[in-house]
């Protein structure tokens, strides 16, 4: 099982670096933050390192196994003395367990955003969420399947160990006896070697390609999905980890990390962590999920549909001042005006913004 990371904390890793080529290893500390991105400072003075340019890094740390970094390139040249000059490499993003080229593609990519799991269900009450191996919702496209799917974490119990779940007084020895006794028996009867505990569930949005996505396809759906729960939350989201599936030379499913450069200001991340009230949201799961084929159509028609700053400042700023249905078609209008003007459009001002926002489901869901 790989380690997983959280987008939103530090990391700081000691790790062995070289190009493609593999002419030339040096050691590197690997750092990560939701606000600097990825960065690897080379502890040595190479020439090789100052002009780097390619498109890819491998390394090796081991907290992260063997990784691939991806749009590798100089970002400052770092301290100096006599003896070293090391520069700062900068990474867009790093997938780890292999050493990946730039068109390999994954079988799956699964995350997690922030504010979803109380989207989906009230945490004050997340004991009570069931668990299900059924998604909540899915949507497909040509060439991907989406699903919005609960994930459940836990320990393996065997018979004569129910007991261990729960607290209790050391002078309850006798009711103990029967309580393992009795889902022993329970478990004999339905033939289960052994039963799985449940100490927390969370969500998830996954995305499965049919086969002819690429990896860049992949990353596209899942800020694309970002952007659309951002939308339904009424303030900025961000996605907390990513996991990756792939298949190995000998035909086995291989689960890896992905770090992402998220780059986001302080600011935006106070603004993330605030807490978040199901029963207080304008949407949650329900409004959605007998509907999600429909709503994520419409919206990845219009996220391709040049678009892609509204969306993403969108996203961003909602949450922040933007937090009513007015402000929000304010806010679009305005920079729908910009597109108007940049574009020269025969539509009025207004027009166009009421034709692509006002008429489709999503406005039926967020009003």
């Amino acid at each position: 099982m790989t380690n997983e990371f959280n987008l939103l904390e530090k990391y700081e890793w000691l790790g062995e670096f070289w190009s493609t080529n593999e002419t030339e290893k040096f050691p590197g500390v690997l750092r990560y933050s939701p606000q600097e991105g990825i960065t690897v400072s080379a502890l040595i003075h190479s020439d090789r390192i100052h002009t780097y340019r390619e498109k890819t890094l491998y390394g090796y740390c081991q907290e992260t196994g063997y990784l691939t970094l991806y749009g590798c390139f100089v970002m400052s040249e770092g301290t100096s003395n006599l003896a070293t000059h090391s520069p700062t490499l900068y990474a867009s993003y790093a997938i780890t367990r292999g050493q990946f080229s730039t068109t390999d593609s994954f079988e799956s990519c699964q995350f997690e955003l922030t504010g979803l799991d109380e989207f989906c269900y009230p945490q004050g009450f997340k004991l009570r969420n069931k668990f299900t191996s059924k998604s909540i919702c899915e949507a497909e496209t040509s060439d991907a399947k989406i699903f919005l799917a609960k994930i459940a974490k836990g320990r393996m119990i065997g018979k004569g160990e129910i007991s261990t779940l729960i607290l209790l007084d050391e002078e309850n020895d006798e009711f103990e006896k029967e309580l393992n006794s009795f889902a022993a028996e329970l478990m004999e009867k339905h033939n289960l070697s052994f039963i799985n505990s449940k100490s927390d569930i969370s969500h998830v949005l996954r995305i499965e390609n049919k086969g002819s996505l690429s990896r860049g396809g992949i990353l596209k759906y899942m800020f694309s999905l970002k952007q659309l729960f951002s939308l339904l939350f009424l303030r900025p989201t961000c996605v907390k980890n990513i996991s990756l599936t792939y298949r190995d030379d000998e035909d086995k499913i291989i689960n890896c990390q992905m770090l992402y450069s998220l780059l986001i200001p302080e600011r935006e991340i106070r603004q993330i962590d605030k807490d978040i009230n199901h029963h207080f949201m304008k949407v949650n799961v329900n409004n959605i999920k007998d509907n999600f084929q429909k709503i994520f159509s419409e919206w990845d028609e219009l996220a391709n549909d040049k678009t892609d700053i509204i969306l993403d400042t969108l996203s961003t700023h909602i949450g922040g001042g933007y937090n009513t249905v007015q402000h929000t078609v304010t806010f679009i209008s305005c920079l729908e005006q910009w597109y108007h003007k940049y574009e020269k459009s025969s539509e009025s001002k207004y027009d166009c913004v009421v034709n692509r926002y006002g008429t489709n489901s999503l406005k039926d869901f967020i009003i």
